[in-house]
Formats: C-alpha cells, structure tokens, sequence
C-alpha cells in the first residue's frame, strides 16, 4: 500500500507524519469544543478556534502543491485593468478578486495567504453556523479527510467549494436566495461549482414538489444512472463547444472504469438512508431532504470520474452528506437509543465507527494526492 510505503520512506516518511498530526491537531480540539451531556449542549469557542488556527497555520504557510507557483504568477500579474479582466484563460471572479487584492498587497505569498485565509474561513463558518445541530468534530474531521490536503494544491478550486459549504449551511437555515446568489458566485471562481448550481436548482423542484414528492424521488434516483450513462457525452458536448474554455478538455482525459471506489465510499450515507431514515426519522427532515439529493447527484457525479478524468474533483461540491448529514445524525443519535433489527449499537460506538471511516478516508487521500499534487515535500515558505 502507498500509505505505508511513503510512511517509512526516508525521503517522503517525514511530509507524511508531518500530515498524519495535522489531521489528528485540528480535529481533536474540534471534538472538545463541542460536546453534549443529555439533551444539554456545551459550546467552547476556545477549542473551535484552536482548531481553526491549527488548520489555517498549516495551510497559509505552506509552500507546496504542483500549482502553488501559478496562483502566485496570476497574483502577480493581476490589475483591475479591462484588458486584464476580459482575458481569456481564467474565471472573471478569481480574477477580480486578485485584482482587488493586488490593489491594496504587492507580495504574492501575502494575497495567496488571503485567499487561503478566506477558503479555510468560509469552511469552519459554515460548520459555526450549524453547530447547535451537528457534531463539529465530526464535520471537522470529516472535512480533514476528504478536502483539506487537496486544498494545498487546488485553491481556487477549495475556494469555491467552501462557498458551497456556506451556501449548504443558509440552505439548511432556509435562506433559498442567499444560497442561490453564492453557487453563482462559486461559479464564478471556478466553472465546475456548475454541478454544485445543478443540485440547488433539483432541490428546489423537490423542495416543492408537494403531493408528487414520492414521483419526484423516483425521478431523482432513475437520474443517477442516465447520468452515468449519458451524463459524459453531454459534458463532452459542453467543454468541446468551448464555454468553459480550452483548458478544461483535460476533464476528458481518462480511460473508462467502473467506480467500485465511489460504491464503498457512499456506504455509510446509503445505510444511513437505508436503515436509519425509516426508524430514527418520523417526519421530514431538512438535513435528510438536501442530503438525499447531494448523495443522488454527487454520487452520479463520482461515477463519472472514472470516465471524465479530474471531474472526480467536483466531488468538492457534494460535500453535505458527509460533512453535515453524517455530523447530524451522530448528534441527533446521542439524544435517543434504538437497534437496527438484530443490531445494536449505541451512539458512542457509532462515533467510533465514523471516526474509523474518516481515517480510512484520509489515508486514502493523502496517497492518492502525495505525488501528483507536490504533498510529498512539505515546507514552510518562511523557512525554504
């Protein structure tokens, strides 16, 4: 296995351990900042920010990651020229928001060091602003495993998945138009949030689909397999007509598998939905509502990542029923016993099971990402 190659490699060894603490620094004190005694919840803001400094230090200082130099190359290049802001070759809001930046920071590490600040910030709001009803070590932990290592490499991509995360928390808090008005601006930062738009717009026909609710999720779950199916032909259509420019023809470039991966990783949700809903859940449920359909479409999504080379990427975008569903139903457990038929499991082992399955999901992560996206040396940009 990589993962435990590179662990006793005498040249890599030393980045990965470095990584290992990292995801276990940043999610204990998430754990400890919230925690629940009966039906009693305690908040600590002390250890929530502990932390998100730990996640930010690491992150904003480091220099590594195979596009690191470009970010700073399009800082340094940046104005709030008409000629700068009309070219082609990346998307306009990025592109403002370094102009923006560059207006007020002339040192490229300073503005990157912003728009990482932001990225990260965006992430833990979104989890702040549902803490009263999700387990934040969870969400946290969670995000260390599936989203922040890719985060050193592909910012502009995290960016705009963390205005997702905002977005999915103010839908939960049913502020529809607020969450409409950031996917389009997560549009803006980079074009593939497009999927992340496309499950807001399917939500909102669910959302209001009354009476017909049952058709409508028929519809939804006969829709992941004709996205499998035919979803690929139509983005081919899209990306070679030239709308998200040339260099997103590399979203075609991968010979096609079959994702058995993607079938393991959405296990947990699929029991959740499987086995839980039907007991735990008597009424419908907001988390369980938006977490049904980002599972149907990120899941159809996932698959085609098999056949669409980096559009596996977007899975950025169809983070809630990991990052927010999961975290909910493990606070919501603790408050109320049950078995699941001849199974029985109580909330504290349940927690256990999820941590297990984050951990595997990081170790997964960092091996698939250690090479190709420039892990494998880890370094500040202080230091050289």
């Amino acid at each position: 296995m990589d993962f435990i190659e590179y662990m006793f490699d005498a040249e890599y060894g030393y980045s990965l351990r470095i990584y290992i603490l990292m995801f276990m620094i940043v999610s204990i004190p998430a754990f400890l900042s919230c925690h629940q005694k009966g039906r009693t919840n305690y908040w600590n803001k002390f250890y929530f920010l502990l932390s998100f400094l730990l996640a930010w230090f690491f992150y904003i200082f480091s220099d590594i990651g195979t596009d690191l130099i470009s970010y700073l190359n399009i800082f340094k290049s940046s104005n709030l020229s008409i000629e700068w802001l009309t070219e082609e070759g990346l998307e306009p809001g990025y592109k403002l928001l370094n102009a923006v930046l560059h207006g007020f920071i002339s040192n490229p590490y300073v503005g990157v060091a912003i728009i990482k600040t932001l990225q990260i910030g965006l992430v833990y709001l979104a989890i702040y602003l549902l803490r009263e009803e999700i387990d934040v070590g969870q969400s946290v932990m969670a995000y260390m495993a599936l989203f922040y290592f890719q985060a050193f490499n592909l910012i502009r991509l995290s960016l705009a998945g963390s205005i997702c995360f905002v977005g999915i928390a103010l839908l939960i808090r049913k502020k529809n138009l607020i969450s409409f008005l950031l996917s389009l601006i997560a549009v803006t930062i980079h074009y593939s949030a497009i999927f992340f738009l496309f499950a807001i717009v399917v939500y909102y026909a669910y959302s209001v689909s009354g009476k017909y609710k049952s058709i409508v999720i028929i519809l939804i779950c006969a829709s992941v397999p004709a996205i499998i199916l035919w979803g690929g032909d139509l983005i081919k259509i899209i990306v070679n007509s030239g709308i998200f420019m040339d260099r997103y023809e590399d979203y075609l470039a991968a010979e096609q598998t079959f994702g058995v991966a993607q079938v393991i990783f959405y296990i947990p949700i699929i029991l959740l939905y499987c086995m839980v809903y039907p007991i735990f859940f008597k009424e419908r449920d907001k988390y369980l509502d938006i977490g049904f359909v980002f599972s149907a479409t990120g899941f159809g999504i996932a698959m085609l990542g098999y056949s669409l080379g980096m559009l596996a990427r977007a899975s950025i975008f169809f983070a809630m029923p990991f990052m927010f569903l999961a975290p909910y139903y493990l606070k919501q457990r603790a408050k109320k016993e049950f078995a699941y038929g001849m199974l029985r499991l109580n909330h504290r082992s349940e927690h256990i099971l999820f941590m297990g399955y984050w951990a595997l999901r990081f170790i997964l992560m960092i091996s698939g990402l250690f090479i190709p996206s420039g892990l494998y040396h880890f370094k500040f940009f202080f230091i050289g």
